[in-house]
């Protein structure tokens, strides 16, 4: 049995609603690992493999680098919590694979058997801090750095940069381990080093003392990678507020001068390692500080707040449309289902009876086979071509 001749109502809905949906998956697959659209990694055959590993603190802008270089090498992008050499192994040989880990001699031996070449990003500790503050509001997966190491972000969760909870998190273990991803990785003599700040500066310019050690850029153009991997580019597809204002020394227009000190005389050591000074804004009063706060973080949380109810009322109404779909699908079901015993000789005699229906019109009553399942056409056939 066919849907062409039994069913075609049933044909035409699966042509409407199946196949634009798989032409749509097809033309957007990606490997499991990606967490972003794939480059295509297409390479001449010349050009020898290149796995990146990005090693660096979160919220350091680990993500914008690994849009960044994938793109500037036409590599595949992966981002993971924790690896071994299996899951190394399964990976691309022309990858940028993101991951917050400390330096540890088994992990460092396993990168480098892996053939992976590591890049760390670093940037001033208090605007990580900040960042962390902000990201958690939308993020609740935080957890997942450092498997939990040192304890979780779920007691600065919708915390000011000023109160006690955050000014704690700051001088607690849980940041120490963050921040000293970066500053274990940031001296070592196979990492390749770069500073945020720098990469927002002109990011033009850090590309290129990147490829300085990795070789020149494999894409077409240098300037449409810039393009399609500004910040402004990137918050247009995240749904989580992941890139936020992508500026350096945000974090004096939020901590007063006694705040700053009191979180820099437990973590003045890795600012010191890092290269970074604190010079707070002595002009920023408490409630200024609070009131910037409000200004950035209240103003996109109403809009976010917008932007889900829009996208939630889309997804409610695409599941009432599937759910009509659905109900369509089970009366064709039925209606075949029903007449599956006529199939042979039965629906043969009644087509070939139909022929001649003017003059045998009464056989059909007679077989009580439905006029529309031997002429092949359904009465709301029209309306499911509209």
């Amino acid at each position: 049995m066919t849907f062409r001749r039994y069913s075609p109502n049933l044909k035409s809905f699966f042509s409407k609603k199946i196949a634009p949906l798989n032409s749509a998956s097809n033309g957007s697959s990606s490997a499991s690992y990606s967490l972003a659209a794939p480059v295509n990694s297409t390479r001449k055959p010349s050009l020898p493999p290149l796995r990146l590993a990005i090693i660096s603190t979160p919220r350091s802008g680990n993500t914008w680098l690994r849009h960044l270089l994938s793109r500037y090498y036409r590599l595949e992008q992966a981002a993971l919590h924790i690896v071994n050499d299996r899951t190394l192994a399964g990976l691309p040989e022309n990858v940028a694979l993101q991951i917050h880990w400390r330096k540890e001699p088994g992990f460092s031996r396993l990168l480098s058997d892996q053939g992976f070449q590591i890049v760390t990003l670093a940037r001033h500790p208090l605007d990580v801090l900040i960042s962390i503050l902000h990201f958690c509001l939308y993020d609740y997966q935080t957890d997942n750095w450092l498997l939990g190491k040192g304890g979780s972000e779920e007691g600065i969760r919708t915390a000011m940069p000023r109160s006690r909870a955050f000014i704690e998190y700051c001088k607690s273990s849980r940041a120490f381990e963050l921040l000293s991803v970066t500053s274990d990785w940031w001296e070592n003599s196979n990492s390749i080093s770069l500073r945020y700040e720098d990469l927002v500066k002109d990011t033009s310019s850090a590309l290129l003392g990147i490829s300085d050690q990795l070789g020149p850029p494999r894409c077409r153009s240098v300037e449409t990678v810039l393009s399609e991997c500004s910040l402004g580019k990137l918050r247009q597809t995240n749904d989580t507020n992941h890139f936020w204002k992508g500026r350096a020394g945000l974090w004096r227009e939020l901590l007063p001068k006694a705040e700053a000190e009191e979180i820099l005389s437990v973590l003045s050591p890795i600012c010191q390692k890092l290269g970074y000074e604190c010079h707070p804004d002595l002009s920023l009063s408490d409630l200024a500080a609070d009131n910037n706060w409000i200004r950035y973080v209240g103003t996109e949380l109403k809009q976010t707040l917008e932007d889900w109810r829009e996208k939630h009322l889309i997804a409610h109404n695409h599941g009432q449309s599937l759910t009509r779909d659905l109900n369509f699908v089970r009366t064709e079901k039925h209606k075949l289902e029903e007449y599956l015993p006529l199939e042979g000789f039965p629906m043969n005699a009644a087509r070939m009876l139909h022929k001649m229906r003017l003059k045998f019109y009464g056989i059909f009553r007679f077989l009580k086979v439905p006029h529309a399942h031997v002429t092949n056409r359904y009465e709301h056939e029209d309306a499911l071509k509209n």
